[in-house]
C-alpha cells in the first residue's frame, strides 16, 4: 500500500512538473514574436543565465514575474508582478488612504481591496488570514458573488461587495492603510516556506453541505459521479 501511495505521488509530481514547463513554453509565445525584448526573455530563460530587460518594459516584467513564480522565486516574482498597475487596462481601486509597504500591522488598519476575478480572488485569498491576524481591523473589498463564502472563512475580517463608489466601510476610522488583495502575498509569501503547511481555508456552508449529503444518500449506495 505504502508503495502504491509512493508511485501515484511520484507521478501526480511528474505531472505537475510537466505541466509547469509547458505553461513555460506556451507564456511568451505569442507575445515574443512581435517583440525583440520579449524574445530575448523568452530565450535566456529556457537556456539559462541572466536576461537584461529595459526598466520601462511592462510587458517584458509582467513575463518574467510569471516565470520566477513558475519557477518558485516567490519574492522576485511578487516584486515584479507590481509591474501590472503600469498597464493602461488594468483596474485600480482609488481611496485615499497609504498603501501597506508590509511593515508590522498590529495596532493599524488594513482595508483590502480585490483587483482580479472571482477565481483569482479565492486562490488569493489564502494570505488573508496572515493580515487578520497580525493587524487591529481587516476590511475586504470583494467579489459579491463571494461575500457569504469569505465571511464564513475569515470571521476575524469585514466583508463587502465591491461597488461604485465603494463602501464607506474601507475608509472608516480605523483603518489606515490599504492593499490589493493581489499584493498581498508580496509581503507575506516570499518563500516557499510561507506557504507551509497547507491547510484548508474555506469553509463550506454547513446547512449546503447537510442538503447534499442528504441528496446523494438518496441515490443509494456505490459511487457517486457528478
Amino acid at each position: 500500500v505504502r508503495k502504491e501511495r509512493r508511485d501515484r505521488k511520484a507521478d501526480a509530481v511528474h505531472r505537475h512538473r510537466a505541466l509547469l514547463h509547458q505553461v513555460r513554453r506556451q507564456l511568451l509565445r505569442d507575445r515574443e514574436r512581435k517583440d525583440p525584448v520579449l524574445r530575448q526573455v523568452a530565450a535566456v530563460h529556457h537556456g539559462g543565465g541572466a536576461v537584461h530587460v529595459p526598466l520601462d518594459h511592462v510587458a517584458a516584467q509582467g513575463n518574467l514575474a510569471r516565470l520566477d513564480l513558475l519557477d518558485g522565486r516567490f519574492a522576485d516574482g511578487f516584486d515584479r508582478w507590481v509591474w501590472r498597475w503600469r498597464e493602461p487596462e488594468t483596474w485600480r481601486r482609488a481611496l485615499p488612504l497609504p498603501e501597506w509597504d508590509g511593515t508590522p500591522l498590529e495596532g493599524r488598519g488594513l482595508a483590502v481591496w480585490a483587483e482580479q476575478g472571482a477565481g483569482d480572488e479565492i486562490m488569493l485569498a489564502s494570505a488573508l488570514g496572515d493580515v487578520i491576524a497580525e493587524a487591529a481591523r481587516v476590511v475586504v473589498e470583494c467579489d459579491g458573488r463571494l461575500v457569504p463564502l469569505f465571511a464564513r472563512s475569515f470571521p476575524g475580517a469585514a466583508f463587502v461587495p465591491r461597488a461604485e463608489p465603494p463602501s464607506a466601510a474601507l475608509t472608516a476610522a480605523g483603518v489606515d492603510v490599504q492593499c490589493a488583495l493581489g499584493d498581498l502575498c508580496r509581503w507575506r509569501r516570499r518563500a516557499a516556506e510561507a506557504f507551509r503547511p497547507a491547510r484548508a481555508y474555506l469553509r463550506a456552508d454547513p446547512a449546503a453541505v447537510q442538503a447534499m449529503r442528504g441528496r446523494l444518500a438518496r441515490l443509494g449506495p456505490g459511487p457517486k459521479i457528478g
